[in-house]
């Protein structure tokens, strides 16, 4: 795997660790956002795009 799918592999595994939580998707988006040290939350959003919307359980 590269550097890069690991980040990817983290963001999604994160998200959805916080969204299980609890944690709304925005707040949960914006503080992968911050783990990742990305200053544009957008940029964010392309890590997490794999991420169905209802979220990984189908719910």
């Amino acid at each position: 795997m590269t550097h890069h799918g690991l980040r990817h592999s983290y963001a999604a595994r994160t998200y959805q660790e916080l969204i299980d939580s609890g944690m709304n998707p925005l707040s949960a988006s914006l503080r992968v956002s911050q783990l990742l040290g990305h200053e544009r939350p957008d940029v964010t959003k392309g890590y997490l795009a794999s991420i169905p919307k209802d979220g990984a359980d189908g719910k």
